[in-house]
């Protein structure tokens, strides 16, 4: 099972047990999706650390050997949300402070110069993605009778406009 997750997602043919996964053409960023693919297919728990520390199919299938399997939870579904849905406590926490003195602090601009011929329609269809995936980049604080709730803009009306 791990030979057929390191070939699938390394996109390589064929791994031997003491192959290294890094100089199979690992990285962290890949390691994320390799683990997960382990926790889904053995229930257990592994860390980033655990994948640096056995790199290896055979190292690693021993130390999952002596894993303890876990319970899986239930996938997370979504819920009805009501109409005043109240603040995280981290959320709380910046509407008190722009309550207080002001959000600036919270805010990074930056400007970027972009060279070259620029594909404006797959910019936009790229962005309208990320605006449509992240609730976040959606959200707004709306205060009433005293108490702040956060709003979800829909991502139906969006549409990037150039200058």
């Amino acid at each position: 099972t791990l030979v057929e997750i390191w070939q699938s997602l390394l996109n390589v043919e064929k791994v031997g047990v003491t192959d290294n996964f890094f100089e199979l053409g690992g990285h962290s960023l890949l390691a994320i999706r390799v683990l997960s693919a382990i926790q889904n297919a053995f229930s257990i728990d592994l860390s980033i650390a655990d994948l640096f520390d056995y790199d290896t199919i055979a190292t690693l299938s021993s130390f999952i050997d002596q894993k303890e399997v876990k319970l899986s939870l239930p996938p997370v579904t979504q819920q009805e949300r009501p109409t005043n849905i109240p603040l995280s406590y981290a959320q709380e926490r910046l509407w008190f402070i722009d309550q207080l003195k002001g959000s600036q602090h919270y805010h990074s601009p930056v400007i970027l110069k972009i060279e070259g011929n620029i594909n404006i329609p797959l910019l936009t269809k790229a962005l309208k993605a990320i605006i449509v995936r992240h609730e976040s980049l959606r959200t707004v604080f709306e205060e009433q009778d005293g108490v702040c709730y956060q709003r979800l803009l829909s991502s139906e009306g969006w549409d990037m406009s150039l200058e």
